[in-house]
């Protein structure tokens, strides 16, 4: 049995590239141990980014680059051992290395900045995909009040609508060391328009 297998099969429709977190056998054979012997392997990458999980991933975070007390580190942060003054890099680092090296993503995806930064932006268009990944369709409203009816929450609220906004105003906020929680500051043109980009963006391809 693998949970790949099951993760493919919930994202093979995802028509957007997706960062995957986190990865990395840690039990048995592959856990670290002191001295650190060879490290682990990282097999998983051959998978992630090939065909076997359906080019829906695009990268992943291995787990992890830091030491603590469950000993899944890549690295040894200054001060783990006694008077360590420097970053030391594990043999899990350089194994990991060198399989992402082998096992990197085609660069025939890679895009411009300003093709990335398009709303409607997938990697079909610059590069043909082997997998069809097809755009989900949200369901109609006689779908989702059948489900609601079916776990009896049809009636806690008017679903259709949405809740007025909160009451932001300096006295109704909860102040954490004086500040208040909620910032005041303005956001840049730039932030505002890339949260656009994904709120409705995103929303309109659904």
């Amino acid at each position: 049995y693998s949970p790949y297998y099951e993760i493919k099969k919930d994202f093979k429709d995802l028509a957007v590239p997706m960062l995957f977190t986190e990865f990395g056998c840690n039990l048995g054979v592959f856990k670290t141990k002191c001295p650190y012997p060879d490290g682990r392997t990282w097999p998983e990458v051959k998978h992630l980014v090939g065909k076997d999980m359906g080019e829906i991933i695009s990268g992943a975070i291995a787990f992890q680059f830091s030491m603590d007390k469950e000993e899944y580190g890549l690295t040894l942060s200054p001060n783990f051992l006694v008077n360590q003054t420097e970053l030391y890099l594990l043999d899990n680092y350089f194994n990991l290395q060198k399989v992402f090296h082998e096992y990197n993503v085609s660069s025939q995806w890679d895009a411009s900045p300003s093709e990335v930064a398009e709303c409607n932006f997938t990697p079909s268009e610059v590069h043909v995909l082997e997998d069809k990944h097809h755009r989900p369709t949200c369901p109609s409203e006689a779908i989702w009040m059948k489900i609601m009816r079916k776990h009896r929450v049809d009636n806690f609220s008017n679903w259709t609508q949405i809740p007025p906004s909160p009451d932001a105003s300096e006295t109704a906020l909860w102040h954490v060391g004086g500040q208040a929680e909620c910032p005041a500051e303005t956001i840049s043109v730039a932030v505002q328009k890339n949260n656009e980009c994904h709120e409705h963006g995103t929303a309109d391809r659904l």
